[in-house]
């Protein structure tokens, strides 16, 4: 598994951040977030590891050989890794859509954070498939001429029938408790199904569990990179304070 260990600048906390990356379909349009990411909590003096998934990015493997299951172990391995190098006993964790969803997933299946921050999470795998094949039929409408949607592959992966039927039952309210002892939502929109999940959440940790509203600020398309900058601060900004 490949992994990015960005070390604080400055005076380090003892404390580090995890970074989950999303589904393989939006690895490519958010990697530069990531980094960005990484960047601003170094320069907060915590350590931060971010990492491919199994079969994505430079880990090793095909993605079509992959599955939840082993995305979920990726996670808890990786949060090792990170508590020995950085050599501290506390992490937290940020997820973006399913990284966020497999984040909370990873922490219901005994591993212990201090913060979980869930950025614009999957609630509802089944809803999150529609939404990835209409960004695709948007890529595709734009074009007069050029290729058409293939079968059984989604924004240039292939999706196995295994991850479809898997996405499909995800639901992330369904989740027994997280073990952490905070929890943040952050959304471009207040989303009544992160306001509803937030309360969820809330119920079966019976920890603080809240929603934060930071509007997009550039409008990108389905093949574009993710542009932002204040969401990442907000982030960073709410780690920062817990830490101090």
């Amino acid at each position: 598994m490949f992994g990015v260990h960005h070390p604080p600048l400055g005076r380090a906390r003892r404390k580090a951040v995890l970074l989950c990356y999303p589904s393989v379909q939006e690895y490519m349009r958010t990697h530069w977030a990531f980094r960005k990411l990484a960047g601003f909590l170094a320069r907060e003096g915590f350590h931060v590891l971010r990492f491919d998934y199994y079969g994505t990015g430079d880990s090793a493997g095909d993605y079509q050989e992959s599955n939840i299951g082993e995305w979920l172990a990726d996670i808890r391995e990786a949060a090792d890794e990170l508590k020995d190098r950085a050599d501290v006993r506390d992490i937290s964790i940020v997820g973006l859509q399913l990284g966020a969803t497999l984040a909370a997933l990873a922490t219901a299946d005994g591993l212990t954070v201090r913060e979980l921050v869930l950025w614009e999470p999957v609630v509802d795998g089944s809803t999150h498939l529609d939404q990835l094949r209409e960004m695709e039929k948007l890529k595709f409408g734009m074009l007069r001429h050029g290729p058409r949607p293939r079968p059984h592959e989604l924004h240039g992966y292939v999706l196995p029938d295994h991850w479809s039927a898997d996405l499909a039952r995800l639901r992330l309210t369904k989740a027994t408790t997280c073990r952490a002892e905070r929890i943040v939502i952050f959304g471009s929109d207040g989303l009544a199904e992160y306001h509803e999940l937030a309360r969820h959440l809330h119920d079966r940790t019976g920890g603080p569990a809240t929603v934060q509203v930071v509007p997009e600020e550039v409008a990108s398309g389905p093949d574009s990179a993710l542009l932002a900058t204040r969401v990442l601060q907000a982030m960073a900004a709410e780690l920062s304070r817990s830490a101090a």
